[in-house]
């Protein structure tokens, strides 16, 4: 992530994606009815005062506070361990890298068009991206959600501690 953070061009980012998938090194899905991780039980005491519907079909999982929570609570939902977190944000990178004009809020292509949701410039979201341990913003959830071809719930925003 260091050297995509230092020059985070498309064609490094492609480069990058086309070895992890010579290489095969994405990690395997490891989908089961066992729920991993651990239940939040402050997310849920929230959820039954403000969304007792959703405690009826979901189970608030807590992550590791430390600023890739939100890479985590994805790796945690998709390969049962919060240990893939830097593959899902590289991803996440390659996506908004690849795709700016989705990304850059001023364009007319953006996916946030919502002025009521204050979002970073691109180079600055993808400068974060590029980080271990910084800030997400929703765009960001955008790019994940894209780059893994998936539907995203929230419920909880990560605070580090």
């Amino acid at each position: 992530m260091t050297r995509l953070h230092a020059s985070p061009t498309a064609k490094i980012a492609k480069a990058i994606v086309s070895l992890l998938t010579l290489y095969k090194a994405a990690p395997p899905l490891m989908w089961s009815d066992a729920i991993p991780g651990t239940e939040d039980s402050v997310s849920k005491s929230i959820l039954r005062i403000f969304g007792p519907h959703v405690l009826e079909r979901y189970s608030p999982r807590a992550t590791v506070g430390d600023g890739n929570c939100c890479f985590r609570a994805v790796s945690l939902a998709l390969y049962n361990t919060e240990d893939h977190h830097v593959y899902v944000r590289l991803l996440a990178a390659y996506e908004m890298i690849q795709h700016p004009e989705f990304y850059d809020v001023s364009a007319p292509t953006s996916l946030l068009k919502d002025d009521r949701i204050a979002s970073p410039r691109v180079a600055e979201a993808v400068s974060s991206v590029t980080v271990q341990g910084s800030y997400v913003d929703m765009i960001h959830m955008f790019a994940i959600s894209s780059a893994l071809d998936m539907t995203i719930h929230t419920a909880k925003e990560c605070v580090r501690s």
